[in-house]
């Protein structure tokens, strides 16, 4: 049913009758029902407005129904309940209860799709059009449900933005199971559940279980939204982030292309959300060499997410930290290292000064100075960053490995190589083991620590790894 929701609400809002609607609308009777319950739950209608049309075509309302007030009221008490502070009892009378069913399963839909950052149109249910009825006990169950599956939701959110990813992973894979309990499988709410819990599992650098969560949930998506829907966009970007973190640029590539296509469509180039895709392909880009077509991404990312967001938020930081990236790349230390400043006191600010985004900022600022031949400045911010990494992703993080190669490369250039043969293992150890033998970052640490033993002079241990690198 491709309806426009603005055309749609204009009549509903007008003084033409239910038939009139349904035939200039070319909809059936049940499927105006549902339509009703789609425009309430994204937003574009309000309760009352839909109420006032929910009344079999050809039948005129009776004096007893009860009043608006009444009705609002009684909705009030179930989205309350839902988000857990609710106390008021089951509402008894019929039409406001048909109503409140139904808001609570759009709540239920919309409280889950806010943890992709993404606000829709179209709320799908199973449960639009059944008849009212005084609530069994199985409806009582089903709501607890959605209720407790909400709850789940939000902590699975809440651990992901406080950093704690193990944690959230523990959440997210409870709000699975749940969602595929109340909504079915193919349900776009169990789309959600695969897209978070798969970007859990990605921050988490379990690559292994992450691509088959994202996949899924992009295929849900796809099958109940189609293709081009606003929410698809969400596992398109994760699984591209994914791939590029594996070193698969040219799988990750389409992904953003076609991630950044639809949410410039439907938020407009202009939104955050769109402003992210352009800054994760931007950092492809970079990956990739080619830096004339990332500069202009990073810059304009930046400048819509600052103007959308303010100068402090944390997305901000993020578009910050990668330009300043890009600048040290090009060697503008002069521009650069005011930026990687800037975008870790956002972070410190914002998200604590133990969070691993805080450790990211750490980490670039500290290879800055490094480049800089600043030893000093740089190894204290290493060391914080590796203890940051350690505590809140565990010894074994891709992330980590990345922390002791940088502190490794410290030391060879002090000359402490002793200590940086040790980090150099460390690492290689860690990105065998999450990344593969074959990962472009194996085989940088392979050949540093090649380089490391020419050095010292131990020609047989360097031509060893060398050979592995071929």
């Amino acid at each position: 049913m491709k309806i426009d929701p603005s055309k749609a609400t204009q009549l509903i809002r007008s003084s033409i009758s239910n038939e009139e609607i349904i035939k200039k609308l070319g909809l059936t009777p049940n499927q105006l029902q549902k339509l009703l319950g789609m425009l309430v739950a994204a937003g574009w209608l309000k309760q009352p407005e839909a109420e006032a049309r929910r009344v079999p075509v050809g039948v005129v309302v009776r004096p007893k129904q009860p009043s608006v007030d009444s009705s609002t009221a009684a909705v009030k008490g179930v989205v309350q309940r839902v988000a857990g502070n609710g106390d008021e009892p089951i509402p008894q009378h019929e039409p406001t209860r048909k109503a409140a069913k139904r808001l609570r399963i759009a709540v239920a839909m919309v409280c889950g799709l806010a943890l992709i950052g993404i606000i829709g149109l179209w709320i799908f249910t199973r449960q639009f059009s059944q008849p009212a009825q005084i609530a069994s006990q199985t409806e009582k169950t089903q709501m607890a449900e959605q209720a407790h599956w909400n709850k789940l939701n939000r902590q699975a959110l809440g651990f992901m933005r406080e950093g704690k990813y193990s944690e959230g992973i523990r959440i997210a894979e409870q709000a699975l199971e749940l969602g595929k309990k109340v909504f079915g499988e193919d349900h776009p709410c169990v789309a959600t559940n695969l897209n978070n819990l798969g970007e859990l599992y990605r921050l988490q650098g379990e690559h292994s279980d992450a691509e088959p969560l994202l996949k899924m949930s992009l295929k849900v998506y796809e099958k109940a939204l189609g293709r081009e829907n606003l929410y698809v966009a969400s596992p398109l970007n994760n699984l591209a982030l994914l791939y590029v973190s594996q070193g698969k640029h040219s799988e990750a590539e389409p992904l953003l292309r076609r991630s950044l296509a639809i949410r410039e469509k439907a938020l407009g180039k202009d939104h955050p959300d769109t402003a992210s895709v352009l800054n994760n392909l931007a950092e492809l880009y970079r990956l990739q060499g080619k830096y004339a077509e990332a500069e202009p991404l990073y810059e304009t990312s930046l400048a819509i997410s600052e103007k959308a967001l303010g100068k402090d938020h944390p997305t901000v930081a993020g578009c910050v930290n990668n330009l300043a990236a890009f600048y040290r790349l090009l060697g503008l230390h002069s521009k650069a290292e005011p930026l990687f400043k800037r975008s870790l006191a956002i972070r410190e600010k914002a998200l604590g000064k133990d969070h691993p985004d805080v450790a990211v900022s750490l980490n670039n600022l500290a290879e800055l100075y490094l480049s800089k031949g600043l030893y000093s400045d740089a190894e204290p911010l290493f060391n914080r960053s590796l203890t940051i990494r350690e505590k809140t992703m565990g010894k074994y993080h891709p992330a980590v490995a990345t922390a002791l190669y940088n502190l490794a490369e410290l030391y060879k250039a002090q000359g402490k190589y002793s200590e940086a043969e040790s980090l150099y293992k460390r690492s290689l150890a860690i990105f065998e083991n999450s990344l593969g033998k074959g990962h472009p970052d194996t085989a940088t640490v392979l050949n540093n620590l090649a380089e490391l033993y020419k050095v010292q002079g131990k020609y047989s241990e360097a031509e060893s790894l060398c050979r592995e690198v071929r």
